[in-house]
C-alpha cells in the first residue's frame, strides 16, 4: 500500500493526505516490530551493528528490545496521524523515528559493553 500511495502521489503531482503516507509508515514498523524477535542475524534487515552480527546473544537481546520500542513508535506514529495536522505530523514522525532508531543501537551497544566489563 505504501508504494502504490507514493506512484499515486506522484502520478497526481500533489500529496492529497499527507498523514496517510505516516499512517502507513506506522504500520509498516508495527509489522517489522513483530518480525524482530525471531529474527536471526542476517545482513539485510534488523539492528545490524558491527557487535549484533558478531554476537547472537546481543542479536537476540537488541531485537527482544527494539520490538517493544518500534512497536511503542509505531503506535505513536499511526496514533498521530489521526489526531495532529500534518505539518506537526512529520514532526512528531521525525522524532519517534530518532527515538527508535538510536534507542535500539545504544541498547545493543550498552548490552556489548555490559558483557565486556563483565569478564
Amino acid at each position: 500500500m505504501l508504494t502504490i500511495y507514493i506512484l499515486y502521489s506522484i502520478k497526481a503531482g500533489h500529496m492529497t493526505y499527507p498523514n496517510f503516507l505516516t499512517l502507513l509508515l506506522g504500520l509498516l514498523f508495527i509489522a517489522l516490530s513483530r518480525l524482530f524477535p525471531n529474527l536471526p542475524p542476517n545482513y539485510f534487515i534488523g539492528i545490524r551493528t558491527p557487535w549484533t552480527l558478531e554476537y547472537p546473544a546481543i542479536w537476540q537481546a537488541t531485537h527482544r528490545f527494539a520490538s517493544k520500542l518500534w512497536l511503542a513508535g509505531g503506535i505513536f506514529i499511526v496514533l498521530s496521524s489521526f489526531l495532529c495536522p500534518s505539518s506537526i505530523n512529520f514532526i512528531i514522525f521525525l522524532a519517534i523515528v530518532s527515538i527508535i532508531s538510536v534507542g535500539s543501537v545504544y541498547y545493543s551497544y550498552r548490552l556489548y559493553q555490559k558483557q565486556f566489563n563483565d569478564h
